[in-house]
């Protein structure tokens, strides 16, 4: 779980700076080449949704992966681990399609979000693994000693593999893909003309 906050304070610290530079106009400190113009694919139609930066859209998922976090690695199979699941699969799925979008439709790449893209796909990959390998202690003996079948100083606890519903990745990729749709329905339909 740490690896995975980690991520996400990396992604969210990157996404504030490119959402700052992008409201006050700003040139993006260092990244400026033939290649790699962080300025040209900022400041290109595919930069905003509804007049927004998807930068501030990147910002908010990865304060939303913070928020559920830790409530995920309490309890994996619930909300929080759903949520996180979703919010990282809407991030790698935006990391996949902006990339795709940098090299099809811009020819330049942004260091920028090139890096948050790498902790988006980072951070799919942590969460599979997280939630998939997590363990909830279930204390028989010490149950055993409370209904007084059992001696308490023969107390010991067996970890067993908590059993999440089937569906929740089926549900966590639902959700992550209607946020994906929506993004990119608001970046074909609602972008300017010249897209």
């Amino acid at each position: 779980m740490w690896a995975i906050i980690a991520l996400a304070l990396i992604a969210l610290t990157l996404a504030s700076y490119l959402t700052w530079t992008t409201w006050q106009a700003e040139a993006i400190v260092g990244c400026t080449s033939e290649s790699a113009d962080c300025d040209a694919v900022l400041n290109s139609p595919w930069s905003k949704w509804l007049g927004l930066p998807v930068s501030l859209f990147g910002l908010l998922t990865y304060l939303a992966i913070l928020a559920v976090a830790w409530p995920a690695a309490k309890q994996p199979s619930g909300w929080a681990g759903t949520a996180l699941l979703s919010l990282a699969f809407l991030a790698a799925g935006s990391a996949i399609w902006f990339v795709l979008v940098q090299i099809i439709f811009i020819g330049s790449y942004c260091f920028f979000c090139m890096a948050i893209h790498l902790c988006g796909v980072g951070l799919v990959v942590l969460s599979i693994l997280q939630l998939r390998n997590a363990d909830t202690e279930i204390d028989y003996n010490q149950m055993g000693a409370l209904l007084g079948v059992r001696d308490s100083g023969d107390i010991s606890s067996h970890t067993q593999p908590t059993l999440a519903s089937p569906f929740e990745p089926l549900i966590a990729v639902g959700i992550a893909s209607v946020g994906l749709a929506g993004l990119m329905f608001g970046l074909f339909f609602f972008a300017p003309d010249s897209v």
